[in-house]
């Protein structure tokens, strides 16, 4: 059947909105965004509300560009003879390829993509002589889409989009435009299906009857709601053509050999209503397979397993019509009678029309179940997303019932390291795997989202009390405890999780989400994969937080830090000092360094604090050298500079350069912990500034890290005992084994150590036995400022 649609003829809109079809595997394609899925939504309507092939195509350009960006947007139509293109609508710049223009269809872009019936992506190039092509470049278009019209399998135009950015188009974007070119395919095909039956049925009464019914049924099934209301339209419509007794819509049942009956107009007590139907030697079977309607005049005499039923039951004849979706039959509507048909033939094709409606009406509930579930679902999940959160739960706080629930707010540990060392592919399939273990731990609850990035959010309804909330909390955590084997890499995931209670919280959604999020914090304060419940108090502390992070941000152009230095002592001389930060707040008075150096770290500020520390550090040095050359400071470092400061090395060498001084006047302790995150990039800094001559502490040693491993290929000099090993050592035998071994251990590294937090004679004495030589700790001197410092410089001088 030959097919040429053109702008003279014009066909009365059924007003049957589309649906927009599951995609198949060559063109797959996701809206990212729900203004995409609104604007895709937006063009259905346009088109089912057209009254004319005209008012489709103008509006088609018209909404192109809300789907995609593009400076011009155009539908060109082939002529009878397949010579030229007619630019039958237009949106944007017309310049030199106006409405009514005419390009040859063998030399063009558009010909291409008909004659192969394939959406082209195509980057416009000068030396293309194709006339579309050199046209478009004098408006500017550098990149262009076009995608086949298709009708009964005969291209009969193309959709076409243009910007002038040469690669803003994706593989995306072409099966978008591909979609768009199948759905307004579809829509046109049903209306000159419309339009053959209204013309073999012109001059006859009866016809014109059964016309009018098959556009009501067509109105109708354009505003159905669901498919039980679009059934029931077709089953009122088909029983107004033809006497049917009984209509039904099976479907195949996937990945079985069975039928289901889905829907059924009345129910006989004699038919099976729910009953899966054999597909062997099934007519539905044969529908399926052949995809024709088809009129049985007598079921008697044939040996169909559905047959040989319907006559048991008393029914004569019948129809049986395929549905189609997307040129797939997807199931069969079948009618039967308990009277003598004899020209059941000439109803084959009416019933088909309707068959064609119907599958237009499913295509159209599909895409709106799309296009919802997009639009309340993440697109790398599954899980619901913020949106579809927010709704579920404002629905609970607004149910007369008052049902009791938890909110859990899951926060996972250590995903952004892993997510930026390994990248995106990786963190994308640890994201999955851990919405699976998730899932599997709570398999009751009806409400997981995913609010972004690493953030999850549980609404756990009808809970009995708070333990039943700890429980499914402590589900998850241990869910996660086990590795996870991600494309050859073995991670490790844990969650902290913060828990609100409705209503004993809280009977607002902001301020529930507000108290599960600083119940998660908090559990990440407590040393992470844990979880905690919100409490009053813990409210307060994190307003306390948030005023020192504030507070914290202006610290520097407010001159309210300032350094303290405490000596680092070998053979009872100074050897080095250790710089420690101050801060005196003008709003809240002193704050100590455990107070806020977590914050800061937590803020990243403390990349600012950092070298404002070595700065001023490196400066009191100079001035302490013009009396003690070989004196250094040592400066805290903290494992947030390395993971995130791409120039920390540059910025050291420049503050030694800047102060003129040798890099060895400079120790930077580091924790054992800067090794979890990131070692590559941290070994690779070390190097450098070992290098160089800067000195390397481990701080707090034995206290991190469990890991010795590293201490055997990195540049260090100095291991630093913490303080809880020194203290009580000289009455506490296990202390003193764990120090002998590490003073053993660093000596056959060939690294010196010094011990932190001494105190008292006996303490010192104890270490010097064990076989320690560098101290530092109250026994020599508290931290001093620059001026004390000086004082005590020279005592020890002396």
């Amino acid at each position: 059947m030959t097919v040429a649609l053109r702008r003279d003829h014009t066909i009365k809109a059924a007003s049957v909105a589309l649906e927009l079809p599951m995609p198949a595997s060559n063109t797959s394609f996701i809206l990212e965004n729900p203004e995409s899925s609104i604007a895709l939504s937006h063009f259905i309507i346009a088109i089912n509300e057209a009254s004319s092939e005209q008012e489709i195509y103008c509006s088609l350009a018209t909404h192109l560009p809300e789907l995609l960006p593009a400076e011009r947007c155009s539908v060109t139509l082939l002529n009878p003879e397949k010579t030229t293109l007619e630019i039958f609508s237009l949106h944007g710049s017309e310049g030199a390829l106006p409405v009514g223009k005419s390009l040859p269809f063998h030399y063009s872009n558009a010909g291409i993509a008909i004659k192969e019936k394939t959406s082209k992506l195509n980057i416009l190039d000068p030396s293309n002589l194709f006339s579309d092509c050199q046209l478009l470049l004098q408006q500017g278009i550098k990149s262009t889409i076009n995608a086949p019209l298709i009708i009964s399998g005969q291209a009969i135009g193309s959709v076409n989009i243009g910007c002038k950015q040469e690669h803003l188009y994706t593989t995306n974007s072409v099966a978008l435009m591909s979609l768009v070119a199948s759905l307004l395919s579809t829509y046109l095909e049903r209306q000159q299906l419309l339009e053959q039956t209204r013309h073999s049925m012109q001059g006859y009464r009866h016809y014109s009857q059964q016309l009018e019914i098959l556009n009501r049924c067509a109105n109708s099934l354009s505003i159905a709601k669901n498919e039980h209301e679009v059934f029931s339209s077709v089953a009122q419509s088909i029983k107004e053509l033809v006497p049917a007794k009984r209509t039904s819509f099976v479907t195949p049942i996937k990945g079985s050999t069975e039928f289901k009956i889905r829907h059924l107009s009345e129910i006989n007590q004699t038919l099976p209503s729910e009953t899966i139907l054999a597909k062997q030697n099934s007519i539905f079977s044969m529908i399926m397979r052949e995809g024709r309607p088809i009129f049985l005049k007598s079921f008697k005499d044939l040996s169909y397993f559905e047959t040989k039923l319907l006559a048991e039951s008393g029914l004569v004849c019948g129809w049986c019509i395929p549905i189609y979706i997307q040129k797939q039959v997807v199931g069969v509507l079948s009618t039967a009678t308990d009277q003598p048909v004899d020209d059941g033939e000439n109803s084959n094709e009416l019933l088909a029309a309707i068959g064609s409606v119907m599958g237009a009406s499913l295509e159209r509930l599909k895409v709106q179940k799309q296009l919802h579930h997009q639009a309340h679902h993440d697109t790398l999940t599954g899980l619901a997303n913020r949106t579809q959160f927010n709704k579920t739960l404002n629905n609970f706080l607004t149910n007369k019932n008052n049902i009791p629930f938890a909110l859990l707010y899951i926060d996972l540990d250590n995903f952004k390291s892993t997510n930026d060392s390994l990248g995106h592919d990786i963190g994308d399939s640890l994201l999955c795997s851990v919405t699976q273990r998730i899932r599997y731990a709570v398999p009751d609850i009806d409400l997981v989202a995913r609010l972004g990035g690493d953030e999850f959010i549980i609404i756990a309804p009808n809970l009995e009390n708070d333990e039943a909330a700890a429980q499914i909390a402590s589900n998850i955590i241990d869910s996660l405890q086990s590795p996870f084997h991600i494309k050859g890499h073995k991670l490790f995931i844990g969650a902290s999780i913060g828990i609100s209670l409705y209503p004993h919280h809280g009977n607002t959604s902001s301020d529930l989400i507000k108290f599960a999020d600083i119940a998660m914090y908090h559990a990440k304060g407590q040393g992470r994969n844990n979880y905690q419940f919100f409490t009053q108090a813990l409210s307060e502390k994190i307003n306390q937080q948030q005023h020192i992070d504030n507070a914290l941000r202006h610290a520097i152009s407010n001159n309210e830090l300032h350094l303290l230095f405490q000596p680092l002592i070998e053979a009872d001389k100074v050897q080095g000092v250790e710089a420690l930060l101050r801060w005196t707040s003008q709003d809240i008075g002193p704050i100590g360094p455990a107070e806020f150096i977590p914050i800061a770290e937590e803020s990243l500020i403390i990349e600012d604090l950092t070298y404002w520390v070595l700065n001023e550090s490196l400066a009191t040095l100079k001035e302490l050298r013009r009396h003690q050359p070989d004196l250094f400071v040592a400066v805290n470092i903290s494992a947030k500079v390395f993971l995130h400061s791409k120039h920390f090395v540059d910025v050291v060498r420049n503050t030694l350069k800047q102060y003129d001084l040798p890099s060895s006047a400079l120790e930077l302790e580091i924790t054992e912990n800067v090794f979890l995150n990131n070692i590559i990039q941290t070994k690779q800094q070390l190097n450098e500034l070992r290098k160089d001559g800067v000195r390397i502490a481990i701080d707090d040693f034995g206290t991190g890290f469990s890991s010795l491993t590293y201490l055997l290929d990195l540049p260090l000099d100095t291991l630093k005992i913490d303080r809880s090993f020194v203290e009580g050592v000289e009455n506490d035998s296990k202390k003193a084994g764990v120090i002998k071994a590490i003073i053993a251990f660093s000596k056959s590294l060939q690294l010196s150590c010094i011990a932190e937090g001494v105190e008292t004679e006996a303490q010192k004495i104890c270490l010097q036995n064990l076989g320690c030589e560098r101290f530092q700790g109250y026994l020599f001197s508290r931290p001093l400022s620059v001026d004390k410092l000086q004082l005590h410089l020279a005592t020890y001088a002396l």
